[in-house]
């Protein structure tokens, strides 16, 4: 397991109530990270700062 950063970029940037967005992101490289719906990671934006991203989603394929 890499702790290394992986660059992902924003596909769709939904916004789904005052505070809350969807974020549909793909890799920047073609380097998917495994993960199950319901799970988190840390989500860094150059500038901006890192928060908890909760994921959702098919991991078998599409947009992460």
């Amino acid at each position: 397991m890499s702790l290394a950063p992986i660059p992902y970029r924003v596909r769709t940037n939904e916004r789904e109530t005052a505070d809350t967005r969807t974020l549909s992101l793909e890799p920047a490289h073609g380097e998917r990270i495994a993960y199950t719906p319901g799970q988190f990671t840390m989500i860094y934006a150059f500038g901006a700062g890192e928060i908890p991203i909760s994921i959702s989603g098919d991991p078998a394929g599409g947009p992460e």
